[in-house]
């Protein structure tokens, strides 16, 4: 009997491995939403509160969920309470019924386990939940007396169906993620470490595949932003929303609250960021990151109490202690490390309320009120180049530089042809040689190419942008 027990023991421990390294792989996003959806607060009040509204199951799902803080850890949990279906419901057929589980349903019984919690929204009460009552049941037949296996051999025949069911898993698993899902979450994760490469990477990615999505753009924006390189890259991609490509704006849309924040906070307009991290934990929930924001920013705006409102649930959780006490160490300096807030000067402090269907006054008022803050001029220039406002646009561009990107130069070619050369040489700009030349071919080929053939080899202009893209005004450069 000593070669079951192996088997058996070798079928388990590849379903917990497979599960782990689907969980740190294919749905390492999965357990990095739900991580960024749920607190556990070792608190009576919480506890209370979450039993009443959520019933007995939505607490204990907290508590597995606040292990996803650690990825490699929470994998492990959810992987070998997976698993331990398979033991557990093998057991219990034997004992019951005398005979080997021949057609693997505790297998069968692990993976759909597994299958239950793969999706951002899966709630993890099967996965704890299932092994929980198996284990009850095994205890209850210890009572009776142990019926022995006829064929021993029969392990050979689990085996075979748990490759075939595994396989069957990875086939279905595979074939219904939502890729675009998964890539944005990723893409998010990637912005909150600030790895603004990664950000690239995969927006890049997923837009030049030919989709269109607001967040991703929004995304795609904020890493070109932070590298300096957003006016040279502004449309490599059809901007078909014009401004609101670039950020979100306010549509009283609950799930896109969670997002609002990041452009303002980028900018240093941390009044507006607060506003929309308030919204979000409004209709989301006080989780972790909605709290941590909204103690960074009241430190930011000297409201020290309000920031240790928001601090004091981290201080009863179990991974978010230090966070606690380094917010804390904030609020005695005055100061949040690596925020920057653009009006922090007292002629600035009327600046409360914006308009949230247009954010490019904001855009401006934050670059002249911190020129230091490059990424809220990157913004800025960029917002005046996709709402066709090229004699503000010129205005902002600064003398002298050695090497301006192709959209400026492109952006004063119309500015010319809108306000005179007279009134660009008053300015102290110029246009190059080369711009000059392009322009000319981008007249030539307008005049006998249609949009589609244009758009192969100038889509990336702000001409092509200008005259047929641009949501504000469609008139023809070329005419």
């Amino acid at each position: 009997m000593r070669k079951p027990i192996i088997i058996r023991l070798i079928i388990f421990a590849v379903l917990a491995l497979g599960y782990w390294l689907a969980y740190t792989d294919w749905l390492s996003y999965v357990l990095f939403y739900q991580d960024q959806h749920a607190l556990f607060l070792f608190t009576s009040d919480y506890l209370r509160e979450r039993i009443s509204s959520a019933g007995i199951t939505a607490p204990v799902n907290d508590f597995l969920i606040q292990f996803y803080h650690l990825p490699w850890l929470g994998a492990l949990i959810a992987a070998l309470l997976c698993a331990s279906v398979y033991p557990l419901g093998d057991a219990i057929i034997r004992r019951v019924t005398g005979h080997p589980d021949y057609a693997a349903l505790a297998v069968a019984g692990s993976l759909l386990v597994f299958l239950s919690a793969s999706g951002i929204e899966s709630k993890l009460t099967l996965v704890w939940l299932v092994p929980l009552c198996l284990l009850i049941v095994w205890l209850a037949t210890l009572l009776f007396r142990k019926r022995g296996e006829r064929n021993a051999r029969y392990v050979y025949v689990t085996a075979a169906l748990a490759l075939v069911y595994g396989a069957v898993t990875y086939f279905w698993l595979f074939n219904h993620i939502n890729r675009s899902e998964r890539i944005m979450i990723l893409t998010e994760q990637a912005a909150e470490a600030g790895d603004w490469d990664e950000v690239l990477r995969r927006s890049d990615n997923y837009l030049s595949q030919g989709h269109e999505n607001t967040l991703m753009t929004m995304f795609r924006s904020l890493a070109l932003a932070h590298k300096g390189l957003l006016s040279r890259h502004l449309f490599d991609f059809p901007m078909t929303q014009g401004l609101d490509n670039i950020y979100l704006p306010w549509k009283g849309d609950a799930r896109q609250s969670e997002y609002g924040y990041y452009i303002y906070e980028a900018i240093g307009h941390i009044n507006e960021a607060h506003r929309w991290e308030s919204e979000a934990l409004v209709a989301m929930g006080s989780f972790e990151p909605h709290l941590a924001n909204l103690a960074r920013y009241n430190i930011m705006l000297g409201r020290p109490e309000a920031a240790r409102h928001f601090i004091a649930p981290l201080r009863h959780t179990l991974f978010h202690r230090a966070e606690a006490d380094s917010l804390t160490a904030m609020i005695d300096r005055g100061t949040v490390d690596g925020l920057k807030y653009s009006f922090a000067t007292d002629s600035a402090q009327w600046r409360n309320f914006v308009r949230v269907d247009n954010i490019l006054p904001e855009l401006i008022e934050a670059a002249h009120a911190d020129p230091a803050n490059t990424v809220a001029r990157e913004y800025m220039m960029a917002g005046l180049l996709l709402t066709d406002n090229v004699e503000a646009f010129a205005r902002e561009v600064p003398q002298g530089m050695s090497r301006m990107p192709d959209s400026w130069q492109e952006a004063l070619v119309v500015f010319r042809s809108n306000f005179g050369a007279e009134r660009l040489a008053e300015l102290g700009l110029t246009i190059t040689p080369e711009t000059e030349a392009r322009f000319k071919k981008y007249v030539a080929a307008s005049r006998s190419m249609g949009p589609q053939q244009l758009a192969a080899e100038f889509g990336n202009t702000y001409w092509f942008y200008n005259q047929y893209i641009s949501p504000y005004t469609k008139k023809s450069l070329a005419k």
